[in-house]
């Protein structure tokens, strides 16, 4: 009897970890930002497309003590919350507000951890997609088309993503876009 209950209570532990981390994919709650991929490619998975935010690397983190040297290692491991907002020059976007080390009482945010370098890791920063996709999405022409990233976003800011696609820029927008990117 007693084996058996050890057996149900692993399963019931599995079960948990695998809703808590699909959660988030069932969201009400849904976001489009923009992002910049690298294309790398995992022997044994197939192609994933590699996401980096420009929340990944906020400017400055409220709470976050820059006068003591080496703040970034003082960072390393905390979470950070990501608070976002619509953005009113790209409707149907949404951008980074502020980064905080205080949970938000209200609003949409991002759960992250920072990492010593100073970038924050949200879980949402790799997307698999169909063999060959992502030499396509890596190879497109950031003068004239982005990536846009739909995320699954819980009310405690676990997030996930939903979708990845190539959206073609009205005129002139690929400027203002290369000045908001971290990676550019």
């Amino acid at each position: 009897m007693l084996r058996i209950a050890a057996v149900v209570a692993q399963f019931a532990i599995l079960g948990w970890m695998v809703f808590h981390y699909a959660q988030p994919m069932h969201a009400k709650t849904e976001i489009v930002v923009r992002t910049g991929p690298v294309d790398p490619r995992d022997m044994f998975r197939g192609d994933y497309v590699i996401l980096s935010y420009p929340m990944n690397t906020p400017l400055g983190v409220v709470g976050a003590d820059r006068s003591i040297p080496g703040w970034k290692n003082e960072m390393a491991g905390r979470t950070v919350y990501a608070e976002m907002e619509p953005d009113p020059e790209n409707p149907g976007l949404w951008r980074l507000r502020k980064a905080t080390l205080q949970r938000p009482a209200s609003g949409i945010y991002l759960t992250g951890m920072a990492d010593y370098r100073g970038r924050v890791n949200y879980g949402i920063e790799q997307f698999y997609v169909p063999e060959g996709e992502g030499k396509n999405i890596e190879r497109i022409d950031r003068r004239s088309h982005a990536v846009e990233v739909t995320l699954g976003v819980m009310s405690d800011g676990r997030a996930s993503v939903k979708d990845v696609k190539i959206v073609k820029l009205p005129p002139g927008a690929a400027e203002e876009a290369e000045r908001e990117l971290p990676w550019q």
